[in-house]
């Protein structure tokens, strides 16, 4: 732990922010606009009613609903409504009456069709509400993400193939499954250098669960090896290549019910020395070195390099007929806004603008900030690093938010395009890492975590007009929970993989952290938490936690903790990685994964 703390007039310098608020709705990422995510009222018994509402195309697939859902209740009915990846639905917003859902008389959602996108929504959505007791003059903002695809199918000329034949419109079937390379190559491909790009191929077994296979996946473009980001895994480390052992279990295709599959799922993570043109050329390398007698067919399926972008819609009679609102529409110096990165940041709000960032994982990301009355924008692009999971929060005067590569950016709310600067991490920790949570502010001060293994506690001095780290403590285990904060416990989730990870209380006094759930990387608990840990209770004496577990066996979970032990209240069934964390709104806690199920938790009545 490391500690400045060099400006003790700041408290009284920031006497006008204001401590944390808990609000009757959950509007916003961490429910509230300083993003703490503590309520009131939420489910506490030890046998809570659970209800599972299956969203378009469930049961399957790698990406789902990634983000937290937004909540609001009109008199006594409670609404969610979360943006995910209905698949071949495309990019959909669900809305669910929560009252219904738990009595039984609701089983499905009302959904909305965004885009004809298949791709993942990572963006928290934003809910503002009017003045109307009916909700009338309520809406809800929403960061799409798109994806174009740019290459063609296989049985197109532009495609040559060698190691393996054509078959079928989509298909390679290799000469050889041992110690053989397939190599698949595409000319003519379209692109621009700001694209942000994600890469994938399947590599079906067959039939059998047991079939296992060690094959070695490399892409190319324009003859250079790709430095990805394997999205199967939760290094961001780049890697040249995705290999897949005889212990990795493949994944099953119960979308069509077609087999077992090795899947190839990577977004580009550096251009250094690549050059993206209108006429790329793409090469898949799938080196098959040896199978074991479960594998029957297999087959090189799906390559497809897709070019995301992002766009900001507003969606208005939330609760009576959704309606896209095509009278808004973010502009820059008159122009509409193009975003051709993903929009992957919660959409925040000070009340007057919404602020949300895109990250490319190539070059130098945007962050926006963007007038509710008009849609007027203005862009802060930094010199390098892009904005994952990052969200913004504002103190009236300034607006704070997290980067990769360990930065900490501020930006002048009236001048947020010309004036602002930054805190590099490193300064303090060189393996800070990325910043991929979002800001909290509590009483002045902003916490927040780096995936290096760290949380953080900063402040803005107006003094020197600069960002300041009051405290850093080295907590050892990646996170990327934005911290909740109640009395002197500040809770953050951790996550060293997919099958580990656990719940920690840092004293913001001591800067001393307990475990609530204990960390120990040789057991596989199934603990892994990126989400945040939303809290009922004041941190004087127990407090309820909520979170969702982002494993194979993911589920949401109910914590107690009375400062010293941690037990468990209470846990949904296991089911599938659940990464985005829960929204708690009037007693109803709800949560969503990557098979598309939303599940909605309530104490019995």
């Amino acid at each position: 732990m490391k500690r400045t703390g060099r400006i003790l007039a700041l408290v009284l310098a920031l006497a006008m922010l204001f401590s944390v608020t808990v609000f009757a709705d959950w509007t916003v990422y961490g429910g509230n606009n300083n993003h703490n995510s503590v309520v009131t009222e939420a489910p506490t018994s030890t046998s809570p009613t659970v209800k599972e509402i299956n969203l378009l195309n469930s049961g399957s697939g790698w990406d789902g609903v990634d983000n937290v859902p937004v909540m609001s209740t009109i008199g006594t009915t409670t609404y969610a409504f979360v943006m995910y990846d209905g698949h071949a639905a495309g990019a959909t917003l669900a809305r669910i009456n929560c009252n219904n859902v738990i009595a039984g008389t609701e089983t499905s959602a009302y959904n909305l069709k965004i885009n004809d996108s298949k791709t993942f929504q990572l963006a928290t959505p934003l809910l503002t509400k009017g003045t109307a007791a009916d909700g009338s003059g309520d809406a809800i903002y929403v960061a799409s993400t798109s994806a174009a695809e740019r290459l063609a199918a296989l049985n197109d000329d532009a495609w040559t193939v060698s190691g393996g034949s054509k078959s079928g419109s989509n298909a390679v079937v290799p000469t050889s499954t041992t110690n053989t390379t397939v190599t698949l190559q595409q000319t003519g491909v379209d692109f621009n250098s700001d694209d942000t790009l994600r890469l994938s191929l399947g590599v079906y077994l067959g039939t059998s669960s047991a079939a296992r296979a060690n094959v070695k996946v490399r892409a190319y473009i324009n003859g250079k090896q790709l430095n990805v980001i394997n999205n199967s895994t939760s290094t961001t480390t780049p890697v040249d290549e995705v290999v897949f052992t005889m212990s990795d279990a493949p994944t099953e295709d119960t979308t069509n019910n077609t087999g077992y599959y090795h899947y190839y799922n990577v977004n580009l993570a550096d251009t250094t020395g690549l050059t993206l043109s209108s006429n790329s050329t793409v090469k898949f390398e799938v080196e098959i070195v040896s199978v074991n007698s479960s594998v029957s067919g297999l087959k090189i399926q799906d390559p497809s390099v897709l070019r995301n972008g992002g766009s900001i819609v507003r969606i208005t009679n939330l609760y009576t007929t959704p309606t896209l609102d095509g009278t808004f529409q973010p502009t820059v110096d008159g122009a509409t806004l193009t975003v051709t990165q993903q929009i992957n940041t919660p959409i925040t709000t000070d009340g007057t603008y919404i602020y949300y960032g895109s990250w490319s994982g190539n070059s130098a990301g945007h962050y926006y900030q963007t007038k509710i009355s008009d849609g007027t924008t203005k862009v802060f692009t930094p010199d390098a690093y892009g904005f994952y999971w990052a969200g913004a929060v504002s103190d009236g005067t300034n607006v704070y938010f997290g980067g990769d590569n360990g930065m900490l950016y501020w930006r002048s709310i009236d001048a947020f395009d010309t004036t602002g600067g930054y805190y590099d991490l490193t300064w303090d920790e060189s393996e800070a890492g990325n910043v991929r949570s979002s800001i909290m502010l509590d009483d002045g001060y902003l916490y927040f975590t780096s995936q290096g293994g760290f949380v953080w506690c900063c402040l803005f001095d107006p003094g020197y007009n600069q960002l300041a780290v009051e405290w850093v403590l080295d907590i050892g285990v990646k996170s990327t929970s934005t911290p909740t904060k109640v009395g002197n416990r500040l809770y953050v989730g951790v996550y060293p993989g997919f099958n580990n990870g656990a719940l920690f209380c840092v004293n913001t006094l001591t800067q001393e952290f307990t475990e609530v759930i204990p960390y120990n990387a040789s057991v596989n608990n199934q603990m892994p938490i990126q989400s945040s840990i939303v809290v009922k209770g004041n941190g004087t004496g127990t407090d309820y936690l909520y979170f969702n577990t982002n494993s194979a066996t993911g589920a949401g979970v109910c914590y107690k903790f009375d400062g010293t032990t941690g037990t468990q209240v209470w846990t949904t069934d296991a089911d599938t990685y659940a990464l985005g964390g829960m929204a708690i709104d009037n007693g109803y806690a709800v949560f969503g994964n990557d098979y598309n199920h939303l599940y909605v938790v309530h104490d019995p009545a």
